[in-house]
């Protein structure tokens, strides 16, 4: 009697199990279940693919099962989709052999490490000569002012020293950056600003401390070359 209720107890639990995880990969994947044709590797000009449309797909994509990582600098990267949706999949950025993952399916992308055969398979490809895409500002505005030259500005996603100081809640001018399909700027939530005054600049939210040359750059909309 035990034993069948430890046997119940068992298919019960790994019957919530398997319902989490087909729930989990619903939500990941549902709206790519209708495109069709191979996942691609996209550089600059032209794309090559990557693998089969099929369960391959989870273990690039599957945000819950791979290491975090951390937002990397601006580099060149490569944009990762079905052949016949434009919308991508996810970024890879190989400087810092890292993912973008769950770009289709929340305004919240991760940032994850390439797992080792994915990282094979994303380095086979690109191997065959397909050229990256090169970061770059199209647009960047501080306040109500476009910055007439921005080059630069794609750094403030990933530069600051986080910082307990805490300037005026309202002395705060917001940037705008324009950046074309690029993983630093794709986030809906991902805000930046620079204080009225002082080294800080705040951004998703966090303060961080900055060169106060590079705050008065900022302010003034000066190019951020470096």
């Amino acid at each position: 009697m035990a034993l069948e209720a430890v046997a119940t107890g068992y298919d019960r639990h790994m019957r919530r199990l398997l319902l989490v995880v087909a729930l989990a990969f619903a939500l990941v994947f549902a709206p790519q279940a209708a495109a069709k044709g191979p996942v691609m590797l996209c550089g600059a000009r032209t794309c090559v693919p990557l693998v089969d449309e099929g369960p391959d797909i989870a273990g690039l994509f599957a945000v819950g099962s791979q290491t975090p990582a951390q937002r990397p600098a601006p580099s060149p990267y490569y944009i990762v989709r079905f052949k016949d949706v434009t919308q991508p999949l996810g970024f890879w950025v190989p400087a810092a052999g890292v993912l973008q993952v769950g770009v289709s399916t929340t305004s919240s992308p991760a940032w994850v490490q390439a797992q080792p055969d994915t990282a094979t398979l994303l380095l086979a490809a690109a191997g065959t000569g397909l050229a990256p895409y090169t970061p770059h500002a199209d647009v960047v505005t501080v306040g109500a002012h476009e910055v007439e030259r921005p080059k630069g500005y794609l750094r403030l996603y990933t530069l600051g020293t986080p910082t307990t100081a805490r300037p005026n809640r309202h002395a705060w001018v917001q940037i705008w950056i324009t950046a074309g399909t690029s993983p630093w700027t794709n986030t809906a939530n991902s805000t930046l600003w620079v204080s009225f005054a002082g080294p800080y600049l705040l951004r998703d939210g966090q303060v961080l401390r900055i060169p106060q040359a590079l705050a008065f750059r900022i302010r003034h909309r000066l190019p951020l070359t470096g």
